[in-house]
């Protein structure tokens, strides 16, 4: 009766410690109370898992209430499987069922109905009632689909897990491994370490209840290595319980101890907050089988007052039972009987029938010891009648495991009559699905020819459109060109012209002293006024034909204005006009080049639309970023209505003061040499009062 006792002592330890065993936690609200009620719940199950009833007792309660406030169903629910764990841990089993049966009057056919049914073979498990358990289980799985899809999973491996912990203690091994198996393949599907860590786990303790040692130590050895490989501090600390518990079933009690002792230290790392009351229970026992009855006691005290404070039962039980036969071993059985006394009245208020057993057999074979027979006779004969009793209970449970295994084989029968039925609709849903993917495959060939087909046709209509434009272009390039040759052919022909007759005159001797003088004044005139165009005609021809590179780099202004003024004060000299330019040496981001042609076109134009005794200013002024170049005259001014074209590239010009002719592209390039270079040009200008261009173009280095 002892080794047994120590068994299903064995049992309790493990399912304490292992509360993926129940069922996957769950949280999947967002509003704030929704979120409070499900965190009370959740501390609720993780204070019932750590032995502190009372705390989880009023977590629980918390959770109910606010969720009963709020409306929140799933709360409600959730709070009422909290309560039923609580109470199943108190072994008020019966409290339990009635609990659990009413909340299904209530929630059936709701979202989380299955964790009620779930609930209610854990009961079953319990009292157990194999058949009641597993026909509880099946229910939870057959309504699995009112869950949340993100939840079924896990819900489903946690009852796999929980159908084959009811073969187990009910000691029907074979199908208690086959249901560890199969929660190990889910495991490994999902790759759940930790799930996959606890299954092999209580595989080992399924051989070591069978003495299968050998089998267990291969599944211990596969936890160890997992646990280590991942870092499962809580399942190396499992493990090595188990380690020691079947360590010293085999005698090796040394070997034993040693893995208690990592069990504690691990213990001490992982919870810290928590006592190590079943730990301390094992030690102690183990300690009395290697008869070091004080440091036994010390350990056996120590988790009885852990038990008395949590009111955990079962563990007051076993504790007081255990320092019991620590009495007995020691001859001491007057100290022995009170304890063997109260593991009696504990297990008689628990209405568990073993604990009945080993308690009133303990009784008889102190009293027995202690030569005081009629008491013993006594507790012999409740042991006989429990004994009896339990024996019927064995018998009516094989029966109903009997009964169970013809349900679960007629259950399998209809399944597979599903599954076929369900193969064959599968096989036509494929039928279809084949058929319906070939008439996509047809609309989308005939959307992607048609796609094609539009393609094409759009295509085409930006090629024409292309074409209209290069036509366009090229029209205006032709006009340019031509206004280009009459430019050549009349106005630079003149000066030409002028200068041949100049020559035949003087060769004749007609032409001399005074008046030979000041007609080559005005050809020299007529000549640079002339180069300013053609300078024009050059830059723009070479942008048109093979396009105007830009070196931009840092320049300074100065030089470069310095020059153009040079250049362009003879023909200001001989309008009398006053050429002033004020530029600092302020640098900006420029092509040497084309900030020569911006600038002579600028001074050119002021100098052909000033009238004599006018004045251009050339001045310069920096900002944070940029520099700022103005160029202004006092000139005739520009007429409103003209101001819009004088950018445009279709050679807009008028003559000037002393009817000069331009070019009339000369500001619509340098429009587009400045905003090439990142700067930008523009101009104010009111008729007869003179015209300011403005040219800003980024600070240079």
């Amino acid at each position: 009766m002892l080794v047994l006792s120590e068994r299903k002592a064995l049992v309790w330890v493990i399912f304490m410690l292992l509360p993926s065993i129940i069922c996957a936690q769950k949280t999947s609200e967002v509003i704030p109370d929704t979120t409070k009620v499900l965190e009370y719940a959740n501390t609720s199950y993780s204070l019932l898992n750590q032995g502190d009833l009372q705390l989880s007792k009023k977590y629980a309660e918390r959770a109910d209430s606010l969720a009963r406030a709020i409306g929140y169903q799933n709360g409600i629910l959730t709070a009422t499987v909290r309560f039923s764990g609580i109470l199943r841990a108190e072994r008020k089993l019966d409290s339990a069922l009635v609990l659990i049966q009413g909340a299904l009057e209530t929630f059936e056919g709701k979202r989380n109905s299955p964790d009620l049914y779930n609930e209610l073979g854990n009961i079953y498990k319990d009292q157990g009632n194999t058949t009641e358990s597993l026909r509880a289980y099946q229910k939870a799985l057959e309504e699995i689909s009112l869950m949340d899809s993100s939840e079924v999973q896990g819900f489903r491996t946690g009852v796999k897990m929980n159908i084959a912990s009811a073969y187990d203690k009910v000691g029907d091994f074979a199908n208690a491994v086959e249901g560890y198996l199969n929660v190990i393949k889910d495991a490994e599907m999902t790759r759940d370490t930790v799930l996959w860590a606890t299954t092999l786990n209580n595989i080992s303790l399924v051989y070591s209840e069978m003495e299968e040692y050998e089998k267990a130590d291969h599944y211990l050895e596969r936890t160890m290595e997992l646990a280590r490989e991942k870092g499962l501090r809580g399942e190396l600390y499992r493990a090595n319980i188990n380690l020691g518990v079947m360590r010293k079933d085999q005698g090796e009690l040394e070997e034993a101890l040693t893995y208690y002792e990592r069990a504690y230290a691990l213990h001490q790392e992982l919870f810290p907050n928590r006592p190590p009351m079943i730990l301390f229970f094992n030690m102690g026992n183990l300690n009395r089988l290697m008869k070091n009855y004080d440091q036994a006691e010390g350990y056996l005290r120590e988790s009885l007052d852990y038990s008395e404070q949590s009111n955990v039962f079962e563990g007051i039980y076993y504790n007081v039972w255990e320092l019991g036969e620590l009495y007995y071993d020691q001859g001491n059985f007057e100290e022995a009987l009170p304890y063997f006394q109260r593991s009696l009245n504990v297990a008689e208020q628990l209405d568990n029938a073993e604990f009945v057993i080993s308690a009133s057999e303990s009784l008889y074979k102190t009293y027995r010891a202690s030569r005081q027979f009629e008491e013993a006779l006594t507790y012999f004969e409740k042991n006989k009648w429990v004994a009896d009793s339990m024996a019927t209970i064995e018998q009516e449970r094989e029966l109903a495991n009997m009964e169970s295994q013809l349900e679960l084989n007629r259950q399998n029968e209809i399944n597979e009559l599903l599954q076929e039925k369900q193969a064959q609709q599968e096989r036509r849903i494929e039928i279809q699905n084949i058929l319906i993917a070939a008439a996509i495959l047809i609309l989308i060939l005939i959307g992607a020819l048609l796609y094609l087909a539009r393609k094409n046709a759009r295509e085409k209509e930006q090629l024409l459109a292309e074409l209209e434009k290069q036509k366009k272009e090229l029209q205006e390039l032709n006009q340019a060109k031509d206004e280009v040759f009459a430019i050549v052919s009349h106005d630079l022909r003149s000066p030409l012209t002028s200068v041949q007759g100049v020559i035949s005159l003087i060769r004749d001797d007609v032409l001399e002293g005074e008046d030979l003088m000041r007609l080559i004044d005005d050809i020299e005139l007529s000549i640079r006024e002339n180069v300013n165009v053609i300078e024009d005609l050059l830059a723009w021809a070479k942008d048109q034909l093979s396009g105007f590179d830009l070196n931009v780099t840092s320049q300074n202004l100065n030089p470069v204005i310095k020059d153009v003024v040079t250049t362009q004060s003879f023909i200001a000299i001989r309008k009398k006009i006053d050429l002033e330019s004020n530029v600092g040496h302020e640098k900006v981001l420029a092509d040497a080049n084309a900030l020569r042609v911006i600038f002579r076109n600028l001074v050119s134009n002021a100098i052909k639309y000033t009238g004599e005794g006018g004045r251009i200013q050339v001045e310069s002024k920096e900002e944070d970023c940029s520099v700022i170049v103005s160029v202004r005259d006092n000139g005739v001014g520009i007429p409103e209505a003209e101001q819009h074209k004088i950018f445009n590239s279709n050679s807009w010009t008028r003559s000037g003061t002393k009817k000069e002719k331009g070019s009339g592209f000369g500001l619509s390039m340098t429009k587009d040499f400045v905003e090439r270079m990142g700067g930008e040009i523009w101009f104010e200008s009111k008729e007869a009062k003179g015209t300011t261009f403005y040219i800003e173009l980024p600070k240079g280095e």
